[in-house]
């Protein structure tokens, strides 16, 4: 038997900002290995590993943050600060049959079907069940997001409204500039029944990325980058460090 390398993480308490929602705090940049290098893993994967960080420190009450909440830190941090990100929001559509894509299931293992686009956010709705498989734990919690499909064709289209404080995603698209939004854009691909929010995507005019969005990264990319949350009051001196060894793969 071998084993994938351990990833190791080492965070510190004061590099946590506060928000302005009850007792959240944000790292103020993507979540980095114990040499300082940024983690990146494929999206579900990279999802639940930092599920086994909050379970190894329940004191510090971490979470993954939503799009929302990236969004209030985006607004606190200065232009040269922000940092792109996968988010714990998730876009689900259904297929021509009405199922959410094969990698998501309930809590007895059966597939989902989606009486609409659906927007999942990790913690209220949804977990990694593994490397590979989401769990929706509540389909109570899904959010209708029918907005975005008036997409038919993958491409760009400007952002001219945005949930800034229930969903976290843009809820109208144009095909003119709004200055409201910094006239950012968003590149959607319908054909994907699995889209991860992304914030702070790279664009020409860096206070765009509060608003930018992507709806077009495939989950199995293996280049994914992660933000972190705590709602600990702890001492913000303290720092956590945590060594994740994932399960030993068979040889081949």
């Amino acid at each position: 038997m071998t084993s994938q390398k351990a990833i190791q993480l080492k965070i510190p308490l004061r590099d946590f900002i506060p928000i302005g929602i009850d007792n959240k705090c944000i790292l103020s940049y993507p979540v980095k290995t114990a040499e300082g290098k940024i983690y990146r893993d494929r999206y579900i994967s990279g999802i639940w590993h930092l599920q086994q960080v909050q379970e190894a420190y329940p004191s510090y009450k971490l979470f993954i943050p939503s799009s929302v909440d990236i969004n209030h830190l985006f607004k606190k941090l200065p232009i040269e600060k922000l940092f792109y990100a996968g988010t714990g929001t998730l876009v689900l559509r259904p297929n021509k049959d009405g199922y959410a894509d094969k990698r998501i299931r309930d809590k007895d293992g059966n597939r989902i079907k989606l009486s609409c686009t659906s927007i999942a956010v990790h913690g209220e709705s949804w977990r990694a069940v593994d490397r590979n498989t989401m769990q929706i734990t509540d389909t109570g919690k899904l959010k209708r997001y029918s907005e975005i499909d008036v997409f038919k064709n993958m491409g760009w289209k400007y952002i001219r409204g945005f949930d800034e404080n229930d969903r976290g995603v843009p809820t109208y698209f144009g095909e003119k500039p709004s200055a409201n939004y910094n006239n950012a854009k968003a590149w959607v691909n319908p054909s994907l029944l699995i889209s991860p929010m992304t914030r702070g995507y790279w664009t020409d005019y860096p206070r765009e990325r509060i608003f930018h969005s992507v709806f077009d990264w495939y989950s199995e990319d293996s280049h994914w980058r992660f933000p972190l949350g705590s709602e600990a009051p702890a001492d913000r001196s303290v720092t956590f460090y945590t060594k994740l060894v994932p399960p030993a793969l068979p040889k081949k």
